[in-house]
């Protein structure tokens, strides 16, 4: 019964965040600031370009980010709506992350362009006996074509993750998306595959 009263403490909280049927603005003005955790140094024969970032998310609005959840832990009409789009966001993130790495970022005339479709963005509420944590997950699906020719060399699908203590659904926007944004781009920036057929495809093309 103790337990029992624990966990309704934890969730009481989180699931009372204004109503579930609002719809709150907030700006994130969110940054890629992180130092890179791999170098593309190494990937100094070609330039890289960034194309269209679309959201197949089930949002009537894409700067929506997520969807309240009321005292039941079901999905509400509400939500957070964002100063600007999520694709827009993860795009920037990728393009600021790559270009801290070493790639050659450009805007016209690249060699390589890539593109990408944001398909989820959620989270889990983990309840222990004590404290509760929050897991967002964010899915994007990513390629990379040759701007010459079209032709597909890399794509994947990436799902980034963090984790944090909180007892605010708030916090789940505020603090939440920018670290998981992070982490979508360290998880490109940690693909070593996607580094090898940069420097394989411009071997091919000589």
């Amino acid at each position: 019964m103790r337990k029992t009263f624990l966990v309704f403490l934890v969730l009481c909280p989180f699931f009372s965040a204004g109503c579930a049927f609002t719809v709150d603005k907030v700006v994130l003005d969110y940054r890629f600031e992180q130092s890179p955790n791999a170098s593309w140094a190494d990937v100094n024969d070609c330039t890289l370009g960034f194309g269209e970032f679309c959201d197949s998310r089930s949002v009537a609005d894409p700067n929506i980010l997520l969807h309240k959840k009321n005292t039941y832990g079901w999905t509400c009409s509400g939500g957070y709506k964002a100063e600007r789009p999520l694709a827009e966001m993860v795009r920037d993130g990728l393009e600021a992350g790559l270009e801290r790495a070493g790639m050659a970022v450009v805007t016209e005339n690249p060699t390589y362009i890539m593109d990408g479709d944001v398909q989820t963005l959620d989270y889990t509420v983990i309840v222990g006996f004590w404290d509760g944590d929050v897991e967002p997950s964010l899915t994007a699906r990513l390629a990379v074509r040759d701007a010459g020719n079209g032709r597909i060399i890399w794509k994947d699908t990436v799902v980034a993750k963090s984790r944090f203590k909180t007892a605010w659904q708030d916090d789940v926007v505020k603090k939440g998306v920018p670290m998981t944004l992070d982490a979508m781009v360290q998880a490109v920036l940690a693909d070593e595959y996607l580094r090898q057929r940069l420097v394989e495809a411009r071997k091919e093309a000589r």
